[in-house]
């Protein structure tokens, strides 16, 4: 049983470290290249990019407690690394979903303003209210994607008591 939980934690840590680095690395680059795709970030640029690096960082751990309840029931087969896929799939989905929200409801609370120009005149107040939507967001949809995909982990057979 020890080994099982040991091969687990090890797989789940290699999983985590490769979705962390690449979603990190996407949504990094996809920043600059939309805010400042020639200079060096602002402080307020840096504190929007914070947020959202942080609420993509959230969203990893929704994703792999699946597999770990996954792979503590059922050995690392074909279908576990189907089920990853599907996960990995679901945490992309769940990523733009919450980009796309977080823009919508900035754009909803600032009306009337450009955030990027906001962003490039160093407005640290707009900074701030996209990093705390987008780590609100993610808290909250990191809780709802994980009940998502725990519905499908397979559950044991468990004898009845009559």
């Amino acid at each position: 049983m020890k080994t099982n939980f040991l091969m687990t934690g090890t797989i789940l840590a290699m999983l985590g470290i490769l979705l962390s680095y690449v979603s990190i690395t996407l949504c990094a680059a996809s920043f600059r290249r939309k805010h400042y795709p020639g200079a060096a970030p602002n402080t307020a640029q840096g504190i929007a990019l914070s947020g959202k690096l942080l609420a993509v960082l959230l969203l990893v751990p929704g994703t792999l407690f699946p597999v770990k309840d996954f792979l503590l029931i059922s050995p690392a087969t074909s279908a576990f690394w189907i089920f990853s896929l599907i996960c990995c799939c679901i945490f992309a989905l769940t990523a733009v979903v919450a980009a796309s929200l977080e823009h919508w409801l900035s754009a909803q609370l600032f009306k009337g303003q450009s955030l990027s120009a906001e962003l490039q005149e160093n407005n640290t107040a707009v900074a701030v209210t996209r990093a705390a939507v987008s780590i609100g967001l993610a808290i909250s949809l990191v809780l709802c994607m994980g009940l998502f995909m725990q519905a499908f982990v397979p559950v044991p057979a468990i004898p009845n008591i009559q």
